[in-house]
């Protein structure tokens, strides 16, 4: 037997005094109308809640709403081999012990009742500047969507390059991936966009050569 479908017209209840164990080989998929919860006892000092991919993304969404992460103790957020961004459509609030940090409205507020410390070898302040962020919203609510992949002379993939992505009013920064190619930036109407390659200095390596007689 290939299928097995359990129906129920109202409820449908599973108990167990000890474990319930649920393993798939392809797929686990959740459909549901209104609600999730999830709740643990727990035991003290131990891990109650996990949420692991041995391979591949983890996705958080909330498309209409607020995400909270909320903890009795202390939080901790680790990229331990990539950087870690966060960005926000109108502002990022740093607050802690009646002190805070601003960024609104391409300002930075750094106020603070007690003594505010900077140490550097150097110190330098020039002229305005400003990053792009991608606002658009979720790519599963937007009709069209456009990538950009980088080749070299040679047709090879040109993979960690910065290029910035511009439909004329809004600007985005990706990095190019292993096959050269961007994420895909999704717009709720058919946009044109732009891309330029934003670099300090590119050095050819052996492999980057055209073939001999090609200029």
């Amino acid at each position: 037997q290939q299928s097995q479908t359990v129906a129920a017209g109202t409820n449908l209840d599973l108990v167990a005094q000890r474990d319930t164990n649920q393993t798939s080989g392809r797929r686990w998929l959740h459909n549901v109308g209104q609600h999730i919860s999830l709740f643990v006892a727990g035991i003290k000092d131990q891990i109650a809640l996990k949420l692991i991919a041995a391979k591949g993304k983890v996705q958080v969404q909330a498309q209409s709403d607020s995400i909270e992460v909320t903890a009795d103790k202390d939080v901790t957020v680790t990229a331990c081999k990539g950087k870690l961004t966060i960005a926000a459509g109108q502002e990022i609030l740093l607050t802690s012990g009646g002190g805070y940090i601003r960024l609104k409205g391409g300002n930075i507020e750094v106020h603070c009742p007690g003594e505010v410390s900077i140490k550097g070898a150097s110190h330098k302040l020039s002229g305005p500047a400003s990053i792009g962020v991608n606002m658009q919203g979720f790519p599963s609510a937007e009709r069209y969507d456009e990538q950009f992949r980088i080749l070299g002379p040679t047709g090879k993939p040109l993979s960690g390059l910065m290029l910035a992505i511009s439909d004329g009013q809004q600007h985005l920064l990706q990095h190019t991936r292993s096959d050269g190619s961007t994420q895909r930036v999704h717009t709720q109407q058919s946009t044109p966009l732009e891309a330029s390659l934003v670099w300090h200095e590119i050095l050819p390596s052996e492999d980057m050569q055209p073939p001999e007689g090609e200029p």
